[in-house]
């Protein structure tokens, strides 16, 4: 099937699961679904113009959903009456006990475990929160409290490249807490050996700017050589692997380890939500060795806490929210697979499009071209192309930002301006990093592209578009092809 309309055909799906588990919905879907099979037999489909039609129609999908969603949202107060029950889209009705803040997202928590698959050996318990960054942050005041050498504060290690993570840490450093940020990771291995490592966090694909993808053989071999008398709570942010990581793999090879509490932790706004950023929500999966009922790492207890800390700094999904998750394809891993898959695909497309051609970039950087190409989660939603350092002026970021900006404009490309990643469109952007700067101060920046999950007329076309751009010899070459053009934003 031809690509646009493979993609009309998964959101027909999109809206068939829910009008299916619930047909009282149907009627709000009911014009939807009249421009959905219109478009579906439009003889322009695999066009530019049937592209456009088709990411507007997955947009209105939106909109109706979180219409429908907030309808059983916006009636009860913050702290309603004892004993009120209120509605899900899809569930039991939730019994409120306090306040919203305090209600647990049970059900889906629930739906969470029981679709993805138990690994052998091990117990998984799923834990939701308002977002990734509020999910890392309860770990922050959990995960110390625990794990510390008697008598001496709980160091947390950490080889990571995002930068709110980053902040985050260096917030929390010395407060109660040791928090180091490795840069080379034999240090860290050496660290985590020893015994002096309480908390690990790694980022397998780091959110960096050079996509650094981490070796998994000397991870594991640092933690099988630990002291057995010292556990290890190992945090792992997935955020940027979707299906590209796989828990299994890793903790079959942890099995005979130090005492170990493994959390996986990723975003689940960005590749769980088909492209359509509908709520946020931070995903966290808690494993621990099956048949520890009590210890350092039991299962329930870690949960609890984990469910405990959320209440009490307000880390929990609103009302609101739950309702827009209480969907019959969220957290569902099949699904996850389907539409991440094609996400990095495109991306790693570019990114072997792009280091084929020499000019304008000096480098591009996607784990797809790095030495660790070969393994499962050398992979990325996005893709940076670094300039030459002499050129990396503002003058000529803003150039590259408007040439590109024209081609899509020109083209009529479903393509647009924008951050972040995992979407169904394609995106652009000119990033200048906090702590990128050179040493006189004066600012570096590079291109970030977040190709999306869809294939056809405007992803071939953009693809095309940059490289042609990449073959210009420098910025006085590019800025002869596209004479008068102005900066698209401000001074």
């Amino acid at each position: 099937m031809s690509p646009c309309r493979a993609e009309c055909q998964e959101l027909l799906a999109l809206a068939d699961a829910i009008t299916t588990a619930r047909p009282a919905f149907a009627s709000a879907f009911a014009d939807w679904y009249q421009k959905a099979y219109t478009l579906l037999a439009a003889p322009d489909m695999e066009t530019l113009a049937g592209e456009s039609a088709l990411e507007d129609l997955s947009m209105k999908l939106r909109r109706i959903w979180l219409g429908v969603a907030h309808s059983f949202a916006d009636r009860p107060l913050k702290s309603p009456p004892h004993l009120e029950d209120v509605a899900l889209p899809f569930g039991k009705d939730l019994t409120y006990t306090v306040y919203e803040r305090v209600l647990p997202p049970t059900r889906l928590e629930e739906r969470c475990e029981s679709r993805y698959p138990p690994i052998p050996g091990w117990e998984q318990r799923f834990c939701l929160f308002g977002s990734a960054m509020g999910a890392l942050t309860i770990l922050l005041q959990v995960l110390p409290r625990f794990l510390s050498a008697k008598g001496e504060i709980p160091r947390w290690d950490s080889y990571i490249g995002y930068y709110e993570t980053e902040r985050l840490l260096r917030l929390h450093d010395r407060r109660g807490v040791y928090c180091r940020r490795f840069g080379k990771p034999g240090e860290m291995f050496e660290r985590v050996v020893s015994g002096k490592t309480d908390i690990l966090l790694v980022e397998p694909s780091m959110y960096d700017w050079d996509q650094t993808v981490l070796d998994p053989r000397p991870l594991v071999r640092a933690i099988l050589e630990r002291p057995h008398d010292r556990p290890l709570a190992l945090v792992l942010d997935t955020s940027l692997l979707g299906p590209a990581f796989r828990m299994e793999d890793l903790l079959e090879k942890l099995t005979p380890s130090c005492p170990l509490l493994v959390i996986e932790l990723r975003s689940g706004l960005k590749l769980d939500q088909e492209g359509l950023e509908l709520s946020n929500v931070g995903i966290t999966r808690l494993f621990t060795r099956a048949g520890e009922p009590s210890g350092i790492f039991a299962t329930e207890k870690w949960h609890l806490h984990m469910r405990s800390a959320r209440k009490i700094f307000g880390n929990a999904l609103s009302l609101d929210e739950m309702a827009i998750l209480d969907l019959p394809w969220f957290s569902d891993p099949e699904r996850l697979d389907a539409f991440a898959e094609p996400v990095l695909a495109n991306n790693a497309r570019l990114a072997e499009a792009l280091a084929g051609v020499n000019g304008l970039f000096a480098r591009i950087a996607h784990p797809c071209l790095s030495e660790l190409a070969d393994w499962q989660w050398a992979q990325s939603p996005f893709v940076i192309a670094h300039l030459h350092d002499r050129e990396d002026t503002k003058g000529n970021r803003d150039l590259l930002e408007a040439a590109i900006y024209h081609e899509v404009q020109r083209l009529g490309l479903t393509v647009f301006k924008g951050s972040s990643f995992g979407f169904r469109h394609h995106r652009f952007e000119i990033v200048l990093p906090e702590g990128y700067e050179r040493p006189d101060g004066s600012s570096r920046g590079f291109l970030k592209v977040a190709m999306g999950h869809r294939s056809g007329p405007s992803c071939d076309a953009f693809i095309r578009v940059l490289c042609e751009i990449a073959k210009h010899a420098d910025f006085a070459a590019l800025r002869q092809s596209y004479p008068g053009l102005k900066p698209l934003r401000g001074e």
